[in-house]
């Protein structure tokens, strides 16, 4: 139960957060500002994002293996994007 709860905290928080920042920053700026960005080096960016993600995915598979003997790829990758959060 507090964990559900503690959740539901963030998350509230989290979508306060956005709708401050979505008026303080004036939406039809940011919709403007979308439609005019280059489609080819924001696929790029994404393509890199992803190839980072992974990359350090197989590094902490294989420090995980090494150090803490710990070949459970769920648990890593778990462990990998809870550090993210």
């Amino acid at each position: 139960m507090n964990n559900k709860l503690l959740l539901i905290i963030k998350i509230f928080i989290a979508v306060i957060l956005l709708i401050f920042l979505i008026d303080y920053i004036n939406g039809k700026e940011i919709i403007k500002t979308l439609k005019k960005i280059d489609l080819f080096y924001f696929l790029f960016a994404l393509i890199l994002v992803a190839v980072n993600i992974f990359l350090l995915y197989k590094k902490w598979l294989i420090i995980s293996a090494e150090v803490l003997k710990i070949n459970d790829c769920k648990k890593i990758l778990s462990s990998l994007l809870h550090g993210f959060a």
